[in-house]
């Protein structure tokens, strides 16, 4: 059927439907005196415009199941083919996260979520100027002399993060180039307004100004010079960075469960 063929039927039934109102009106003030006939032709002038708003009720119905259904073909599609590397990503952007936040590292699909829930709930306690001050313990790796137990060595907030928003950045690319063609435009959203997050934090982002800020930081730091204001600015761009990145992690979740459930 060519697009024309709905225009010209549609044309067709209002035409109908315009004499039918004339006539029920011309016939409705005609003086015939007789009520039967009166009722008639009223009904002709209502007629028509009953069963267009029926029409138009019953037209916006089936549209609004047809992208209902087209929008649940598109995520079984793309979820049959990302199912488990989806699962992973939603995992790394929560695991490198609190590595940032706490330096600890779960181990399970259900301590990750468990941490990262921790974090956002007392967010005000696990980062602020005198965490930032005391920095994190990381163990030393070195594959050419492993020693058991490790020794540990003392590595500020600002270099985790810039290593965490350059892994999240990276698979979050990763996983448009391999499903671009399949991923539905509500979950497209979500990831990129991660992306937007991460990419407007100053301690996250690779942008060279933000990356040259952190490099001066990370030296003061190290030469004991930061102060505690400095620390104080820092932690509110933690704070405020984890509180937005955080709902966009739950919302994208719950994209996925919902159209799961659908």
């Amino acid at each position: 059927m060519s697009k024309s063929e709905p225009k010209k039927t549609f044309a067709v039934l209002a035409a109908i439907g315009v004499c039918t109102v004339i006539v029920g009106v011309i016939g409705f003030l005609a003086p015939y005196g007789n009520e039967r006939w009166n009722f008639i032709f009223e009904n002709l002038i209502w007629l028509p415009l009953e069963l267009a708003l029926v029409v138009f009720i019953f037209d916006r119905l089936m549209k609004r199941n047809n992208e209902r259904v087209a929008a649940k073909r598109e995520f079984d599609e793309y979820f049959l083919l990302a199912e488990a590397r989806l699962t992973e990503l939603i995992q790394v952007l929560k695991l490198e996260m609190i590595k940032v936040y706490t330096g600890t590292v779960p181990q399970s699909h259900e301590e990750t979520n468990t941490a990262f829930e921790d974090v956002f709930k007392n967010i005000d306690e696990v980062i602020n100027p005198a965490k930032l001050h005391k920095g994190i313990e990381s163990p030393i790796l070195d594959l050419r002399n492993i020693q058991f137990p490790p020794k540990y060595q003392r590595r500020t907030h600002l270099e985790l993060s810039e290593l965490a928003g350059m892994e999240i950045v990276f698979q979050i690319k990763g996983h448009f180039d391999l499903f671009i063609k399949y991923i539905p435009k509500e979950i497209f959203h979500t990831l990129d307004k991660i992306l937007i997050c991460i990419d407007q934090s100053m301690v996250f982002s690779e942008n060279p100004n933000f990356k040259m800020m952190r490099g001066m930081l990370i030296l003061r730091d190290s030469d004991k010079k930061c102060s505690y204001e400095e620390y104080l600015g820092l932690s509110s761009s933690y704070v405020a960075t984890f509180k937005e990145y955080y709902q966009l992690v739950i919302e994208l979740e719950e994209q996925i469960a919902e159209k799961r459930a659908n």
